[in-house]
């Protein structure tokens, strides 16, 4: 235990090794997705090691969370790239409807949490003897009066136990475990999505996941968004077809180049979805489980990802794609990604719905 309370300063370690994996990849091009990866694998990693064991001062943690952010949408400190999705939603829990990065203060405290549950609980470990030896001598934690010659890690361990009740710590463990993801969802009091199960699906091609979850919430930075704040362009219409104000219904259900690239995949598929924009997001968020399901839902997932991709083509590259290339591209996706679950367990017209779609 740390008998005096961290600085600032005896951080600077986690801030300067994240700033050299940024400058790092800073040259290299990544989707969001991979972005998305990167931040929760290795830079909230960094942070995540030290928050198991201490609680990091504030302004070390808000740097964490600003410095995530910007690697997030390509922000360089001086250049600040527009974005819809506010931080506060980034941070929250996939089945929250966020990217599940979890906003550094909490998440902090969820983590330390666990070492509250396994006194209460009075887990068998030299740490916990240690504990009841010289600060609790037979008390219960919950009825525990703190001391002033307390140390300054046992005070705060204390201070997090005030700030939640028995029953939120306890409800978090389970089968002899104390589950952090679990406590962090109740600490939020967030509702859960319907549509995280579409988004995050399995089957989906992971760089998918990102464009659709932004499609969901209505966060892609079409032209009636980026008229909404402000921002001058030439035309507010359609890039790819000309004819009417570009936004989520047009772009994905009316336009002519989306109509005809979604009636060759549903043909493909064998099933249809709403073309228009409020009742597809209420169609995913009723969408049943099972692989079949699962497969249109990753189906569709390309199917948005890759309008997207031609619309800004017509943008940046002054060209589309034909119709019949981006069916063939969205095809092959998913053949190659249903092929990999074809040695999982399925019932047997399942089998011959996975098998009819990778032989066309």
């Amino acid at each position: 235990m740390r008998p005096t309370k961290w600085k600032a300063a005896d951080c600077d370690v986690i801030l300067k090794k994240i700033k050299l994996r940024l400058h790092t990849w800073a040259s290299r091009h990544l989707s969001y997705a991979g972005r998305t990866q990167l931040i929760t694998s290795v830079l909230l990693g960094l942070r995540n090691y030290q928050m198991n064991i201490f609680l990091l001062p504030q302004s070390i943690v808000k740097e964490v969370d600003k410095l995530c952010l910007w690697f997030l949408w390509g922000n360089n400190g001086t250049r600040s790239n527009f974005h819809l999705a506010s931080w506060s939603k980034v941070y929250l829990p996939k089945a929250l409807g966020g990217l599940g990065f979890g906003e550094g203060a909490k998440w902090n405290k969820a983590m330390l949490a666990k070492y509250i549950w396994t006194i209460s609980h009075q887990q068998e470990t030299l740490w916990v003897k240690w504990i009841n030896t010289v600060y609790l001598k037979g008390q219960c934690f919950w009825h525990y009066q703190l001391k002033a010659d307390s140390s300054w890690y046992w005070r705060n361990l204390c201070h997090i136990r005030d700030v939640f009740t028995q029953k939120d710590i306890d409800d978090a463990g389970s089968q002899g475990t104390f589950k952090i993801c679990m406590f962090y969802k109740r600490i939020i009091h967030q509702d859960q999505v319907k549509y995280h199960h579409f988004v995050w699906n399995r089957m989906s091609v992971p760089k998918h996941h990102f464009i659709i979850w932004q499609a969901v919430n209505d966060n892609l930075l079409t032209r009636d968004h980026l008229q909404r704040v402000l921002l001058h362009l030439d035309s507010y219409l359609c890039s790819v077809c000309g004819q009417t104000e570009e936004n989520h219904d047009h772009l994905f259900f009316n336009c002519d180049f989306s109509q005809q690239v979604v009636h060759l995949i549903q043909v493909w598929v064998g099933c249809n979805w709403p073309l228009r924009f409020n009742d597809w997001t209420k169609w995913i968020k009723d969408m049943r489980n099972g692989v079949k399901a699962a497969i249109v839902a990753a189906v569709f997932s390309a199917t948005i990802y890759y309008i997207w991709l031609n619309r800004n083509s017509c943008i940046f590259n002054r060209s589309s794609y034909r119709v019949n290339v981006i069916v063939d591209m969205i095809k092959r996706d998913i053949v190659y990604r249903v092929s990999c679950f074809t040695q999982k367990k399925m019932k047997e017209n399942e089998r011959i719905f996975v098998r009819k779609m990778c032989s066309l």
